[in-house]
């Protein structure tokens, strides 16, 4: 996941109803970005690795999980 992409889901998670009443931590919440980051990340490249597909045809589901687009493989 692009760094830009996951700061603004980790400030997003301010939005949410049930934090929304405390001040955003910006340390906290560039910790929450560099792990999605990262993590996501390596789930793709793993499942690039498993179906040898293009980034280009991966995508993620609701519930988290990668998907290869051409071929179906997941992780």
């Amino acid at each position: 996941m692009d760094i830009k992409i996951a700061r603004e889901v980790a400030a997003r998670i301010w939005c949410d109803q049930e934090v929304s009443a405390i001040e955003m931590d910006v340390e906290l919440a560039e910790e929450i970005a560099q792990l999605l980051a990262s993590r996501l990340t390596k789930r793709a490249a793993d499942l690039r690795q498993h179906c040898g597909h293009h980034a280009k045809y991966l995508f993620r589901l609701g519930n988290g999980k990668l998907i290869c687009g051409y071929c179906g493989a997941s992780r």
